[in-house]
């Protein structure tokens, strides 16, 4: 009884051979398939996680290019990211950009290659700097800005949003030239950047009156046309020809830069014979003035329908001092020009010299300015009016001639 109950502490630590234990048995034949079976699960569930890595890191590299290039054109179009593309065209002298950005029109005075001298004219120049400022404008989707090259303001630039609403566009505000006026005969070829003028459609109409002057009867004035030009990008090139295709001069009036003359040619026999008339003519007149000659022998020379001719018949000379006789010296005549067959104007200048009692003396230069018109195939005097100076013109397309004569 005794060793009994130490065998039985004794099978509390351990299993007794007598006791029961369920314990599982594996059947080789039975699990193998399904083994097998499992590990092809597993071969075939690999590639299929691999293809699906493959195409979620393709879906998220696509995504973040996809962000990337959304906050590139989001950058692109934005105000700053226009006026930066801007100035570096300028810099680069990218005017072709320029022009293809703003979306020019072409027309009859300025093609592409005259908005590309345009640019190259306004933004010449080596700037140390060139920045912005902002004008203020009441236009939400207009924007307008001054561009300086160091301290100058070289130009104004508009800042458009665009309509599809995708970004902005800027456009220089252009400054035109100002407007030209031509006057010429209507037998005048006149040409403007190489374009025959009467092939551009541009108007004219008679200005016979903004060139001629002196008649009571503007009816007797030849015609004379003025063409007037608009929309220039840069100072056009204008050439005049008669219909020989002789060159004519352009000449300006009153330092009026945009209104030009067509002065047609003279040979130097026609030259001569018309500084002669006008040469007589002034003489003449300030023979007539000095009371050396007759008032009937300068009428003679003036047209009767013209205010001149008024004014000679009352014009009074008693004032003039006395003298024994005169002498013209140092003749210059110069600004001839002719618009026509039948004008011509020039200026003629002389120093008058008096002698009274073996003393001369010399009064004051005379200037005139003198007009003819043809009638009938004889020159008259029209216009002939006294310019106040002090100086003797030192022109260099002038005749120089010197006369005496003594009075009876």
């Amino acid at each position: 009884m005794i060793e009994q109950k130490e065998r039985s502490s004794t099978n509390e630590l351990i299993f007794s051979e007598d006791t029961l234990v369920a314990m599982p048995v594996v059947d080789s034949e039975e699990t193998a398939p399904e083994k097998e079976k499992k590990n092809k699960k597993r071969r075939r569930f690999l590639p299929f996680l691999a293809i699906y890595a493959s195409l979620l890191l393709i879906v998220c590299a696509g995504l973040l290019i996809g962000f990337s290039n959304y906050l590139v054109k989001y950058e692109a179009a934005t105000p700053n990211a226009a006026l930066d593309e801007y100035i570096n065209w300028i810099k680069t002298e990218n005017f072709d950009a320029i022009y293809a950005a703003a979306g020019f029109s072409e027309n009859i005075f300025n093609n592409k290659q005259d908005y590309l001298h345009y640019f190259q004219r306004i933004y010449g120049g080596s700037p140390k700097e060139i920045t912005l400022r902002e004008r203020p404008t009441t236009d939400e989707n207009r924007q307008e800005y001054a561009l300086y090259f160091d301290d100058t303001r070289v130009d104004i630039l508009d800042l458009i949003s665009r309509q599809d609403g995708d970004g902005w566009t800027v456009v220089p505000q252009l400054s035109y030239q100002e407007d030209y006026t031509i006057y010429a005969a209507p037998d005048t070829r006149i040409t403007v950047n190489g374009q025959d003028i009467s092939l551009l459609g541009v108007p004219s109409e008679p200005k016979q009156n903004d060139v001629f002057y002196g008649l009571h009867t503007t009816d007797s004035y030849p015609t004379i046309l003025a063409y007037t030009l608009s929309g220039f990008l840069n100072p056009p090139t204008i050439e005049a020809l008669t219909l020989s295709g002789e060159s004519c001069a352009l000449t300006t009036n009153d330092d009026k830069a945009h209104q030009l003359y067509a002065v047609l040619p003279l040979s130097s026999t026609q030259q001569t014979e018309l500084e002669n008339m006008a040469i007589e003519a002034a003489f003449t007149y300030a023979k007539f003035i000095a009371r050396d000659a007759g008032k009937n022998s300068l009428l003679k020379l003036v047209h009767k329908d013209s205010s001149l001719y008024d004014s000679i018949r009352n014009f009074s000379n008693v004032w003039f001092p006395a003298h024994d006789s005169y002498e013209f010296k140092n003749v210059r005549v110069h600004s001839v020009r002719r618009f026509t067959e039948q004008d011509f104007y020039c200026e003629v200048e002389f120093e008058p010299y008096y002698t009274t009692e073996g003393a001369t003396y010399k009064n004051e230069n005379a200037h005139y300015k003198i007009s003819f018109l043809k009638f009938d195939d004889v020159w008259k005097l029209i216009a002939l009016t006294p310019v106040q100076d002090t100086t003797v013109s030192t022109t260099t397309d002038s005749t120089d001639q010197t006369t005496t004569s003594t009075t009876m």
